[in-house]
């Protein structure tokens, strides 16, 4: 499992560092933090991602980035509640890859919160 989603890939860069290796390997890779994670999360109560903390909303274009990487068979992704589930199954259901024009729109704006969160799963060295 790996840090998968348009923002990290700007810091992390699991998509050309570890996916390529996993590929070659005929390799499954599990996507997680798809919606960035949630800063100091409790599960006895349960808080917005990261994403949605930073002002983007559009979850399901970030769940269409991380499943259609190359190596990726499944997301794992953290729900608060039985409708968040709900949406998350209708989401994968109705799962289409990304054009073109859209995987750049989001690379575009994942720079942008990259910059805002920084290395905040730890240090890139």
């Amino acid at each position: 499992m790996f840090a998968l989603n348009f923002v990290d890939r700007h810091t992390y860069n699991f998509e050309e560092e570890v996916l390529p290796l996993a590929h070659a390997q005929n390799a499954a890779v599990a996507a997680m933090k798809v919606y960035g994670g949630s800063i100091d999360m409790k599960y006895d109560k349960p808080c917005a991602s990261q994403m949605a903390d930073s002002g983007f909303a559009d979850h399901e274009r970030a769940l269409r980035y991380a499943l259609g990487l190359p190596a990726v068979s499944l997301a794992v992704l953290g729900v608060y509640d039985e409708a968040e589930l709900l949406q998350n199954i209708e989401w994968v259901q109705r799962y289409a890859p990304l054009a073109e024009n859209e995987e750049a729109d989001l690379l575009a704006q994942g720079q942008t919160l990259a910059e805002q969160w920084g290395p905040h799963y730890g240090s890139v060295e």
